[in-house]
């Protein structure tokens, strides 16, 4: 069979460029998935191991083959993964995308990828007697099409309020990559829509089927990392303060000292949260020399080991939102 096919070689690396953006874009996509719940503790539900368990079913039954070189029983094996994948791939797209618009209630048309024949077997057992199957070349075009104008609508709808806030530099370019990937997922769907109509056109499906399969597996994954990157964001502030940070202050930073001499050079940080006050605002931050005896703490109350500091905090009113946290450094008495 295989071993005296002319096309083999090629086979093999059709093959190879399938399993390769599958394994790639799947990590990719259950990477941004885990970063997710661990920055919201909330699961974005999606059958990403499903996608790769059924990508190597489609190659175990001869995807990426031609038709002539594969027995009657591997055919229907490829036919029926191509249905399971169908069937997925619309789950998969279907969540993704609820998860940034729940209004879009595509979830229907699983019900419809599930009976594209009756008996749903007929699918592939494509001489099933008695059988009836809707138009699949329509079909996919038209959930093609309307995955491709969804991709759109979901980058043009939050542009006019992303456009009316004042951002910082850094929250601008993280958006940019956002709708950079969006952008690049609406092309997928495109270069999808295309290689759908060579497999609806082709009486090789095995074969012509490859180029569906890779930007099928490309599309989900990137809408799921599209999907999760905003709320990663809490996480990657979280670990890098400073990189996301949009509000900025001005005032004292360094080592606050007292006059007293005598005292070591241990340094104590002390957390100061932000406030919704005026610009120029005067904040007094007293420390009090503590000392221990017999394991019981006693505060003195000599009036020589008070530390004041004054600072001046400018808050920026447009970016309030945004928490951050600024260290403040005193030396420990």
């Amino acid at each position: 069979r295989e071993e005296c096919h002319p096309w083999t070689t090629i086979a093999n690396r059709k093959i190879h460029i399938f399993f390769t953006t599958t394994i790639v874009f799947t990590a990719l996509a259950t990477a941004a998935v885990g970063l997710r719940l661990v920055s919201r503790v909330f699961c974005l539900t999606n059958p990403g191991g499903d996608e790769l368990a059924i990508s190597g079913a489609l190659v175990k039954y001869g995807l990426g083959h031609h038709a002539d070189t594969l027995d009657e029983s591997d055919f229907e094996g490829t036919l029926k993964w191509l249905w399971v994948s169908v069937l997925f791939y619309n789950l998969s797209l279907t969540l993704s995308k609820l998860s940034l618009v729940v209004q879009y209630l595509r979830i229907f048309t699983l019900f419809t990828t599930i009976f594209l024949c009756v008996p749903v077997n007929a699918f592939w057992k494509m001489n099933k007697a008695g059988a009836r199957c809707i138009n699949l070349t329509f079909l996919w075009f038209f959930n093609a099409a309307t995955n491709i104008l969804t991709d759109v609508v979901i980058i043009l709808l939050p542009l006019p309020a992303i456009m009316a806030l004042k951002l910082s530099t850094k929250q601008k370019i993280g958006l940019m990559i956002i709708f950079m990937l969006g952008i690049f997922g609406c092309l997928v769907s495109i270069l999808r829509l295309r290689s759908i109509y060579t497999t609806s056109h082709s009486k090789d499906v095995p074969w012509d089927g490859v180029g569906s399969a890779i930007w099928s597996n490309i599309e989900v994954n990137v809408v799921i990392i599209c999907a999760s990157l905003p709320t990663i964001k809490p996480l990657v502030s979280k670990i890098f303060p400073r990189l996301l940070s949009s509000t900025k202050s001005t005032g004292l930073s360094g080592t606050a000292r007292t006059s007293r001499s005598g005292f070591g050079n241990t340094s104590k940080s002390i957390q100061l949260h932000d406030f919704d006050l005026p610009p120029a605002t005067e904040t007094t931050i007293e420390a009090r020399r503590t000392s221990k005896d017999l394991g019981n703490s006693r505060r003195k109350s000599n009036s020589g080991d008070t530390i004041t500091v004054t600072i001046s905090v400018l808050h920026e009113m447009e970016s309030k939102e945004n928490e951050s946290e600024r260290n403040l450094i005193f030396q420990k008495p």
